[in-house]
């Protein structure tokens, strides 16, 4: 790993890096909404321990709620029937 040219390997002290590599990672993400979320699937997917705090009873309760109950998904549809399906306003 380089930085403004030097070498950052070569500056830690010998042993540090497999001391920190060998050390399990822990994550808090702080809300279970769908940034908190991506988090959480991302750091644990990197090898990190992951614990969600969320205030609500359920994470992702507003995202399930988005779209009128769809989740505001990208549809594999024509622009016609998306356009059929999306409510408007009187």
């Amino acid at each position: 790993m380089k930085k403004s040219g030097r070498n950052i390997k070569s500056i830690k002290k010998s042993g540090e890096d497999d001391a920190l590599d060998k050390k399990k990672k822990s994550v808090i993400v702080v809300g279970g909404g769908a940034a908190g979320l991506m988090s959480a699937i991302h750091s644990a997917w990197s090898g990190a321990e992951v614990i969600i705090f969320e205030k609500n009873s359920r994470p992702a309760r507003k995202v399930l709620i988005t779209g009128k109950g769809r989740c505001n998904v990208t549809n594999n549809c024509s622009i016609e029937t998306v356009m059929n399906n999306t409510p408007t306003n009187p």
